[in-house]
């Protein structure tokens, strides 16, 4: 692990918008604990971090009056204190970098539990960045972005992250531009995918993505790597199958990454497994 990965954005020029960089992310990043299909993670949330991945898929539920980590039906024993508690000690290990947080409630995301529990631990915390707007770096080094993709009552008078609700595509890619004028372009096309299609996922819905986001920097490219086998339920990146086409796509997913940084603006979603050999 490389001191680059740690504190990759103190390198970045601060006036930069997030919306002008290339950020890696990780798919159902709480699920490093649960084995199994539901298993997208192997890397917990520090070891992610130090890797270089600043965007986090956190997906929650209310049980018992307390916040905790979902993949669909699968409790994964992490409470939003647990993500709460690890994301504030990393910022302040390196105050250059931020953590891009999409949450959204687990299965129904119409549901305002998740906004009446969450948003009273949040709401006074300095080190989230609240705001329906595209921040520029220096406007979050340290911080927690929100992307909201849960459901908050109408009328507040006062916004509750980039707001995201209501327009996520459900095995598709969708545009949109939001009641603030951001604008969206989502693929999370993940339906279908047996090992043969899986070049199927990048030639069809991923690549031409990141040529769309080339020189695209008023619009957030959000792009996902990840899928289900035929019938959905298994994951598209189980270690096996990871194992077993790794040499054959990893330069494929390597060049892609490196094309996209240098040429476009968008983050990147992945299973990001350990390989043990």
């Amino acid at each position: 692990m490389s001191d680059f990965s740690k504190n990759w954005m103190s390198y970045l020029d601060g006036n930069k918008k997030l919306t002008e960089l290339t950020i890696p992310g990780t798919h159902d990043t709480c699920t490093y604990y649960v084995g199994g299909l539901y298993q997208c993670q192997t890397m917990n949330f520090e070891t992610q971090f130090k890797s270089g991945v600043r965007f986090w898929d956190i997906r929650l539920k209310v049980k018992k009056g307390k916040i905790y980590a979902y993949h669909g039906d699968k409790y994964l024993d992490i409470t939003f204190d647990n993500i709460l508690t690890t994301s504030s000690i990393l910022l302040q290990q390196f105050p250059s970098e931020c953590i891009v947080m999409s949450i959204s409630h687990e299965q129904n995301q119409d549901n305002v539990e998740l906004y009446e529990k969450l948003w009273p631990i949040i709401e006074n915390l300095n080190y989230w960045y609240k705001e329906d707007r595209i921040p520029k770096i220096s406007e979050v080094r340290g911080k927690i972005v929100l992307i909201r993709r849960f459901i908050a009552p109408g009328g507040l008078g006062f916004p509750v992250g980039i707001n995201t609700y209501g327009s996520w595509p459900d095995n598709s890619t969708e545009r949109w531009e939001n009641s603030a004028g951001i604008k969206f372009t989502v693929q999370d096309e993940y339906k279908g995918y047996l090992s043969v299609n899986m070049k199927k996922k990048f030639d069809s819905y991923v690549e031409p993505v990141l040529n769309e986001a080339k020189n695209n920097e008023d619009r957030l490219f959000i792009n996902f790597t990840s899928g289900t086998v035929d019938g959905g339920g298994s994951v598209f990146f189980p270690l096996s199958l990871l194992r077993k086409l790794l040499t054959s796509y990893y330069w494929t997913i390597f060049l892609i990454i490196v094309k996209a940084a240098m040429a476009s603006s968008q983050w990147i979603f992945l299973k990001f497994h350990k390989i043990k050999n």
